[in-house]
């Protein structure tokens, strides 16, 4: 079941997370490029490679931890990526204080791997990404640790 999110439900959100976020820029492109390619010549690009993670995870896993109780932030959180979504779950848990524990793939990228370490997340390497989610659910399951997954929001937090 889909619940329709309501305007003060995303203003409560964006004010819950602002102390932990970057409040990245939105850029007008006008260019000749634009006013031949698209439609209405109009082209708005938010510059997310500016927030803090350098991706726009940072507001889905912040506000997934937020809106957690103190017991379940107590025991951890877990979470499945390759890649943007590992960094921003390993940036909140730390900025929050929360144990994080990410399952990645042994062949992603070397610096991902290396700057979710450096926000403190304990790193599990996999070497099948068929592995990655039945590891991310086992190790929720055993340590009772709450999952933050990758692109289903917090409908799917355990």
């Amino acid at each position: 079941m889909t619940t329709l999110l309501q305007l003060d439900d995303i203003r409560a959100t964006a004010q819950r997370i602002q102390p932990y976020i970057n409040r990245t820029p939105l850029y007008h492109w006008q260019d000749t490029w634009v006013d031949e390619h698209v439609s209405d010549g109009e082209l708005h690009l938010k510059l997310e490679f500016l927030q803090r993670t350098g991706s726009f995870k940072a507001r889905g896993a912040v506000n997934n931890i937020l809106t957690r109780d103190d017991a379940e932030r107590g025991k951890g959180v877990t979470a499945v990526s390759a890649g943007n979504h590992a960094i921003a779950v390993a940036y909140a848990a730390k900025t929050l204080g929360v144990s994080a524990k990410v399952v990645m793939h042994r062949g992603a990228n070397a610096a991902r791997i290396a700057k979710c370490r450096a926000f403190g997340a304990e790193i599990i390497l996999v070497d099948d990404m068929a592995q990655a989610f039945p590891t991310m659910e086992e190790i929720a399951a055993t340590e009772d640790r709450s999952i933050i997954h990758p692109f289903e929001g917090q409908a799917a937090a355990v």
